[in-house]
C-alpha cells in the first residue's frame, strides 16, 4: 500500500511537470497578451510621438479610449459599422442555418449507404483554404468573370458584382462559413435516438409534426452550437469585405480593428478598446450558450442511440437528396474552376485557352521563376512545419497533464485552453501584435513572431483531440502497467503514448493544416517580404490583376492540405481495420519488459 502510494505521488508530480510548459505558454502567450490589450485600451497617448502608450499598472488606467469610442458609437461612424455588422452577421448566420440544416439533415439521417461519400464530400471545404474558396468568387464575379460572360451569352448587361454590394458581402460569409454551421448540426442529428421518432409516429403524428414536435426541438443545441462557431469568426472578419467588396459602404467591425492597429500609428488605443469591447459582447455569447447547453444537459433524459436509416419525418428523400447536391456543387465546383484555370494557357482566369502548365513552371511569373512566389510556398511551409513540430508535443503533453494532475490549477488551465478555441482569431492578433510590440520586444516580427503566434493558435487544438482520446480509454492500462512493476515514466512511455499514437498524428496533421491555412495571424506579425505566406499573398493579389499564377499558387496550398487529409484518413482507417490491436491498452502492457 505504502509503495503505491509512493507511485501515486510521483505520478501527479510526473503530470503536474508535463502541464507546466503548456500553462506556461497560455501564460505568455494567452493571457498576457490579453492584459497587454487593456493596458493600451486604458493607457496614455506619447504627447511628442502621439502614439498610444500602454499602462501597465491598474491603478492609472483611465478610459479615454474608452469614450472616444463609445462617442464614435453613438455619434460617428463607427456605430453605423457596428449595426451593419450585426446585420451581416445574423444575416448570414440565418442564411446557414437554411442551408445547412437540411443537409446535415439528409447526410445523418437519409443518406442510408453513401453516408460516409456524403460526410467526405460536405467534410471538403473544410480542407480548403477560406482565402482560396474566396479568390474563386473574385475570379467568378470579376468584370470580366464567368457570372458576367453567362449573362452576357443570354443578354444581360454585365454587373459589377465587386463593388460594395452587401448581399455580395453576406452571401461570401455564408459561403466562407456554412461548413462549420454543419458539422455540429450533423452530430446533434445523427445522435437523435431512433426510437423517439418511431414513438411519434406510433402514436399517430405526421411526419410533419414528428419534425417540428421532436426532431427540431432535439436538434436545437446543434443550431445553436452551429451559430455560435460561425458568428464568433464573422465578428471578427474584415478579408472577406476586402475581397468581395472593398467598399466603405460595407466595412465591418474587423476592418475598423485592423485599420487601427495595422494602418494607424496614433489610432492602436481606440483599436484595442475596440477589440476588448468586441471580445466582452462575444464572452456573453458563449456565456448564454454554455448555460444553455448546460440547462439542456440537466433535462435531457437518457436514451440509447440509434444512428441513421430513420427519415426524422421531415420532406422527401430525393428532394433532400437533391438541395444536398446542389450545396455540394456549389461549395466546390468555384474551387475546381479556380484550380482548373491555374493550368491555363493563356493569362485569363475566365477565358480557357487551353492546358498548360506556364503558370507552375515555365512562364516568367510562375511558380518556378517568380521569387515572391517561391519565397511566399518555402515560408508557408516553413511556418506549418515548425508549428506542427512544437504544438504537438506541447498539447500532448498538457493534455496529459492536465487531464491527470488532480488540482484547482489544472481545471482552470482547462477553462482557458478552451478559451483559446472560440476567441476569434483577429483578437489573439491584436493581443500579440501589442505585447510583441510592447512588452516582448526582444522578439522580432516575423518568421518568430508568427511562429508563436501560430502555436498558440493550434496549441489548444492538439490538447483537446488527444484529450479526447484519454477520456476515452481511462486509466486502467497505465494503472495495470505500474502494478505489474512498471514505474510512472515507462507507464507513460511504453503504455499511454503507444494508446495515443493515432491522437498524436490526428493532432500534428490538424496543427500543420491550420498553420497552412492562416491568414490573420501570419499577416498580423509580419515582418516584411521575406515573411509573406501563401495566404497573404493570396489576400494581396485577389483584387488585382487576376493571374493564373496566383491559382496554381492556391492549387498547391490545396494539394499539401489534400496529402495532410489522405494521411489522417489512412492512420485512421489503418487504426480501426487492425481493431485498435496496434495500438491498444492490452498489447502495450503484455509487450512491457522489464
Amino acid at each position: 500500500m505504502v509503495a503505491r502510494a509512493r507511485v501515486r505521488v510521483t505520478g501527479q508530480r510526473i503530470w503536474k511537470l508535463m502541464a507546466l510548459p503548456g500553462l506556461a505558454w497560455l501564460l505568455l502567450f494567452f493571457l498576457v497578451p490579453f492584459y497587454a490589450i487593456a493596458s493600451v485600451a486604458m493607457g496614455g497617448v506619447d504627447p511628442i510621438l502621439g502614439i498610444p502608450v500602454p499602462e501597465w499598472n491598474p491603478v492609472w488606467w483611465n478610459t479615454q479610449w474608452f469614450a472616444d469610442v463609445f462617442h464614435d458609437l453613438a455619434h460617428g461612424g463607427l456605430g453605423t459599422v457596428a449595426v451593419r455588422t450585426v446585420a451581416y452577421v445574423a444575416i448570414a448566420t440565418s442564411l446557414c442555418a437554411v442551408i445547412g440544416y437540411p443537409v446535415a439533415y439528409f447526410v445523418s439521417r437519409r443518406a442510408g449507404r453513401r453516408r460516409s461519400l456524403y460526410l467526405l464530400l460536405i467534410l471538403l471545404p473544410f480542407w480548403i483554404n477560406y482565402l482560396m474558396r474566396m479568390l474563386a468568387w473574385v475570379n467568378l464575379l470579376g468584370t470580366q468573370g464567368l457570372v458576367n460572360r453567362a449573362l452576357s451569352a443570354i443578354g444581360i448587361a454585365p454587373v459589377v458584382w465587386l463593388s460594395g454590394k452587401s448581399f455580395v458581402v453576406i452571401l461570401g460569409l455564408t459561403y466562407g462559413y456554412v461548413p462549420f454551421f454543419i458539422l455540429p448540426l450533423f452530430a446533434a442529428l445523427d445522435r437523435i435516438p431512433e426510437s423517439t421518432i418511431e414513438a411519434a409516429q406510433d402514436l399517430g403524428a405526421t411526419p410533419r409534426r414528428t419534425f417540428f414536435r421532436v426532431t427540431l426541438p432535439q436538434s436545437m443545441d446543434g443550431l445553436l452550437a452551429g451559430a455560435v462557431l460561425v458568428m464568433l469568426p464573422m465578428f471578427g472578419d474584415f478579408y472577406t469585405t476586402n475581397l468581395l467588396s472593398g467598399s466603405p459602404h460595407t466595412r465591418m467591425l474587423g476592418n475598423e480593428i485592423d485599420t487601427f492597429i495595422n494602418q494607424s500609428t496614433s489610432a492602436g488605443g481606440e483599436g484595442a478598446a475596440i477589440t476588448i469591447l468586441l471580445m466582452g459582447f462575444l464572452l456573453l455569447l458563449m456565456t448564454y450558450y454554455l448555460r444553455r447547453i448546460a440547462r439542456a444537459g440537466e433535462e435531457k433524459i437518457e436514451a440509447r442511440t440509434e444512428r441513421g436509416g430513420g427519415s426524422g419525418g421531415w420532406a422527401k428523400g430525393r428532394l433532400l437528396r437533391l438541395w444536398t447536391w446542389g450545396y455540394i456543387a456549389w461549395a466546390l465546383v468555384p474551387v475546381a474552376l479556380a484550380v482548373l484555370f491555374s493550368f491555363n494557357a493563356g493569362r485569363s482566369t475566365s477565358v480557357w485557352q487551353g492546358f498548360s502548365l506556364r503558370w507552375y513552371l515555365f512562364d516568367e511569373g510562375s511558380i518556378l521563376h517568380d521569387p515572391s512566389l517561391r519565397g511566399a510556398l518555402f515560408q508557408t511551409l516553413k511556418l506549418s512545419l515548425i508549428t506542427m513540430l512544437i504544438a504537438t508535443p506541447l498539447g500532448a503533453a498538457a493534455a496529459i497533464g492536465l487531464t491527470r494532475w488532480r488540482s484547482k490549477v489544472a481545471r482552470g488551465a482547462n477553462v482557458v485552453s478552451l478559451l483559446t478555441l472560440v476567441t476569434p482569431e483577429i483578437v489573439m492578433a491584436v493581443g500579440l501584435v501589442v505585447v510583441f510590440g510592447a512588452l516582448y520586444r526582444f522578439i522580432p516580427f516575423g518568421t518568430v513572431a508568427q511562429t508563436l503566434g501560430l502555436v498558440t493558435f493550434t496549441f489548444a487544438l492538439v490538447l483537446v483531440i488527444v484529450r479526447g482520446r484519454l477520456l476515452a480509454l481511462g486509466q486502467e492500462y497505465e494503472n495495470t502497467a505500474m502494478d505489474l512493476g512498471a514505474s510512472p515514466w515507462g507507464a507513460l512511455g511504453r503504455v499511454l503514448l503507444r494508446m495515443l499514437m493515432p491522437a498524436l498524428v490526428a493532432g500534428a496533421a490538424v496543427a500543420f493544416a491550420v498553420a497552412i491555412d492562416d491568414f490573420v495571424i501570419a499577416q498580423f506579425l509580419s515582418g516584411g517580404a521575406s515573411s509573406v505566406t501563401i495566404p497573404m499573398r493570396l489576400y494581396a493579389s485577389a483584387r488585382s490583376a487576376a493571374r493564373p499564377s496566383i491559382n496554381a499558387l492556391a492549387s498547391l496550398l490545396l494539394l499539401t492540405s489534400g496529402l495532410i487529409l489522405a494521411v489522417i484518413a489512412l492512420v485512421l482507417w489503418r487504426f480501426h481495420r487492425k481493431g485498435e490491436s496496434t495500438w491498444s491498452g492490452s498489447s502495450a502492457v503484455a509487450n512491457l519488459r522489464f
